[in-house]
């Protein structure tokens, strides 16, 4: 476990892009905000931009894979199992080879939905 200031990067040893089949991210933290992914979270191969969400409004998230993108709206989540915590958990997931993609907040699932296939 780590902490990281606003605005730093984080970097992590990987494989090549073409060698990417599937992308879970995961945060959790403990604060006051109601959503945590306030800006943007970017996952970059070299200098590729191969990964980026952000909040496009307070109740919307977008997901760029490669050169796709796809929306997601908030309040049409699916509380899976009810959660009664502090700790805010935020989870996006996508798999190269459906092209499918999903956002996981605080134990409510998004519809699953069409972003970009392969790498």
């Amino acid at each position: 476990m780590f902490s990281v200031m606003p605005g730093a990067a984080v970097r992590f040893r990987s494989v090549a892009l073409p060698e990417v089949t599937a992308i879970t991210l995961c945060l959790r933290g403990l604060t006051d905000k109601r959503w945590m992914i306030d800006d943007r979270l970017q996952l970059m191969f070299g200098k590729r931009n191969a990964f980026y969400i952000t909040a496009s409004s307070p109740f919307e998230y977008q997901l760029q894979v490669a050169e796709s993108y796809v929306t997601f709206d908030v309040n049409s989540m699916v509380p899976v199992q009810e959660v009664r915590s502090a700790w805010k958990s935020r989870c996006v997931t996508w798999d190269s080879d459906s092209g499918m993609a999903q956002l996981w907040f605080d134990g409510r699932m998004s519809v699953r939905k069409g972003v970009s296939r392969g790498t």
